[in-house]
């Protein structure tokens, strides 16, 4: 993957940011790193994740190259429009749009609604679990699959967040993802940090990168 591609890519995702930051209502995060450990071996990533008090978006791009092959090459984009009931509990509706250069069973695009509950939400815990029903569409099949989230985000200091995202999808074929950050502070917006994403989409792949981001 070229310099120049990373860079473009890189730079729309801060782009997207930067102009739906401007709703004030709104509270989001701009993620950008990858690993670099010679000219044959490399991972990048970006990311850009919103929320409104009731609509979240997110967009996502990961690349992994080894021995100058192209290992992994992949755009996922969410939707959800949330409805409270109470603190702890909500109903939701998703879509969700991803590309995969190497699955066989081409793009995939998810439409579904289920329940969530928030069990822990403290400053320095959080716990919430949501579940659904869902229709997934590929180049093989249309069925209903069921859905399972589980976000947890941990402050073990002031400036030091560890968070996971826990994603499992049953139908014809497994769909798992969990992706773990580690993520560090500096001054008021900028931040620092670890990411580790593993995959099973039905190919299981690993990417650990770097990253600097931005929230606001």
């Amino acid at each position: 993957m070229s310099i120049i591609k990373k860079t473009v890519i890189a730079f729309l995702v801060i782009f997207l940011g930067i102009l739906f930051a401007v709703n004030a209502n709104a509270t989001g995060n701009i993620k950008v790193g990858g690993t670099f450990v010679n000219d044959t071996d490399s991972t990048f990533n970006a990311s850009w994740d919103q929320k409104w008090e009731s609509f979240n978006v997110s967009v996502d791009y990961t690349y992994k190259e080894s021995d100058n092959i192209v290992k992994l090459d992949k755009f996922n984009t969410v939707g959800k429009y949330n409805y409270k009931f109470s603190e702890e509990l909500y109903a939701f509706a998703i879509t969700s749009y991803d590309t995969d250069k190497f699955r066989s069973s081409g793009d995939r695009t998810v439409f579904g609604s289920g329940v969530g509950y928030n069990w822990y939400s403290t400053e320095n815990f959080k716990l919430s679990t949501e579940s659904s029903i869902a229709l997934l569409t590929n180049n093989f099949v249309d069925e209903a699959i069921f859905r399972q989230n589980i976000t947890t985000s941990y402050k073990l200091f002031d400036k030091l967040e560890v968070s996971n995202k826990l994603l499992f999808e049953s139908g014809t074929e497994t769909y798992l993802k969990s992706e773990t950050d580690v993520t560090y502070l500096i001054g008021t917006n900028l931040t620092v940090g670890l990411r580790n994403r593993y995959t099973e989409d039905p190919v299981s792949n690993n990417v650990l990168s770097f990253n600097v981001g931005y929230k606001y």
